[in-house]
C-alpha cells in the first residue's frame, strides 16, 4: 500500500474519487495542512493529475472536495481551541 501528503486539496479530491483512502491530516507549518492518502497506485494518480492528464467529472469531484474542506476547517478549529496541531 503507498502512501502520498499534499495540500492541495483539488489533487487529494482526484485521489480520492480514484479509490485513495485519506487516512489522516497534520499541519506542516503554521497555514497548510498536509493531508495523507493511502492506497494502490497512488504514485501513477499522482503523476497523471500532475501532468494534466487526469480526467475528472467536475460533479463527481463536489463530494471529495467538500469533504477535505471540511477537513481543513474542522482541523483549524480544532488548532484554535487546543492551541496544538492536531490529526485526524
Amino acid at each position: 500500500m503507498e502512501r502520498l501528503e499534499t495540500h492541495d486539496v483539488f489533487r487529494g479530491a482526484y485521489l480520492l474519487l480514484n479509490g485513495a483512502k485519506l487516512c489522516g491530516s497534520r499541519w506542516a507549518n503554521s497555514s497548510k495542512l498536509l493531508f495523507q492518502f493511502e492506497g494502490e497506485n497512488l504514485e501513477e494518480l499522482d503523476m497523471t493529475y500532475r501532468c494534466g492528464n487526469a480526467p475528472v467529472n467536475p460533479q463527481q469531484l463536489r463530494d471529495p472536495l467538500n469533504l477535505l474542506r471540511d477537513v481543513i476547517h474542522q482541523s483549524k478549529r480544532e488548532r484554535t481551541q487546543h492551541g496544538t496541531s492536531s490529526k485526524r
